[in-house]
């Protein structure tokens, strides 16, 4: 009886640590995580499977279509973006290119998010 007590232990502790160590990480990936795991030649489709909501449509033209990702950083308990990842398909709707931009490039500087709430610092 002793040890199926110990058994039961072990395996509450072992479900315990996985819980803890998996957080809320498995739900939500970075801009660059997305980016490290798109492959070129991937179709639309597959991207915005791998990308969920996180993918803005950027731009759609004759030559193609663009995705964006907005990258995000932290100030004083603030969220601001500070660049993006872009995603550029062509007109198969596959990726041929990735390119990356920042807010020195004149792209979301200022943009910040707190608590739910956006709002514009000025740009």
């Amino acid at each position: 009886m002793a040890i199926k007590t110990i058994a039961m232990k072990r395996l509450f502790f072992l479900i315990l640590v996985a819980l803890t160590l998996s957080g809320c990480s498995g739900t939500f990936m970075t801009a660059s995580g997305i980016a490290g795991k798109a492959r070129l030649g991937m179709s639309i489709r597959d991207f915005q499977r791998l990308a969920g909501s996180q993918a803005e449509l950027e731009s759609m033209t004759a030559e193609g279509i663009v995705y964006r990702i907005d990258e995000y950083s932290s100030y004083n308990d603030h969220r601001y973006v500070s660049g993006a990842k872009l995603f550029y398909f062509d007109r198969n709707e596959r990726l041929y290119k990735i390119d990356s931009r920042n807010s020195r490039d004149g792209f979301g500087f200022g943009r910040m998010r707190n608590r739910g709430f956006s709002f514009e610092l000025g740009n």
